[in-house]
């Protein structure tokens, strides 16, 4: 390896929603921001939204582990949580503002 991973960058259409969806459902903390851009703390690995409506992210996965799985799916039922097929008590996910999906597990 030849470092360590620090940052995972998601360019957005519209920023706002999904600062908000992110900080206020998900939790996580804006450590950073200027002008068109947040960085959040995901606990160990930084998430960095830019605002990019000419190049929006298509189709990210982010996963989220050691999650008390049983209580962000009753927390979070408004996002329309879907149990992972097969798993169905190992974990779920939702999207986000932008369709891309966020996994939740507890592993």
């Amino acid at each position: 390896m030849y470092g360590r991973m620090g940052l995972t960058v998601i360019y957005c259409k519209e920023l706002q929603p999904m600062v908000s969806f992110y900080r206020d459902a998900l939790g996580l903390t804006v450590v950073a921001e200027q002008e068109g851009e947040f960085v959040l703390d995901g606990g160990g690995h930084a998430l960095l939204l830019q605002s990019r409506p000419d190049r929006p992210t298509r189709d990210a996965e982010t996963i989220f582990v050691g999650a008390d799985v049983e209580t962000a799916i009753k927390e979070l039922a408004a996002l329309g949580p879907v149990r992972l097929e097969g798993e169905e008590s190992r974990g779920f996910h939702v999207q986000d503002p932008e369709g891309n999906s966020v996994c939740l597990v507890n592993d």
